[in-house]
């Protein structure tokens, strides 16, 4: 009887590690999140990003996808940790984006969605 008890108790002990082993290193990407001052540019506008989420004091690298593609350097997070502004310029053709912010250490990932207007008087 003791030992069966025992082997149950190893046996929930082995299970509820490989719960908590087994998830991926991302887990909490979720809780990184972009947002933008606006959802439409011109060509040469410039716009402001802030992303949360990510570690104290690691780097957000800004990236797009669309129409073309394109890298924005990274940026140090602010000293809590909490936020980080990236402005981006863009001059790529119209179309609709995908803005991409990446935790260089945590990889984790937030993205928001932009449209690029052609420039004003067109």
């Amino acid at each position: 009887m003791l030992i069966g008890a025992l082997a149950l108790i190893l046996l929930a002990l082995a299970g509820g590690a490989y719960l908590v082993l087994s998830r991926p290193a991302t887990a909490n990407a979720d809780t990184a999140q972009l947002s933008l001052t606006t959802s439409q540019v011109r060509i040469g506008d410039q716009y402001f990003g802030t992303a949360s989420g990510f570690l104290p004091g690691e780097k957000v690298m800004f990236s797009w996808t669309g129409p073309t593609n394109g890298v924005m350097s990274a940026d140090p997070t602010d000293p809590n940790g909490r936020t980080t502004h990236g402005p981006i310029i863009e001059r790529d053709p119209p179309g609709d984006y995908v803005i991409i912010a990446t935790g260089q250490t945590s990889g984790r990932r937030a993205t928001a969605e932009i449209e690029v207007l052609p420039p004003a008087g067109n």
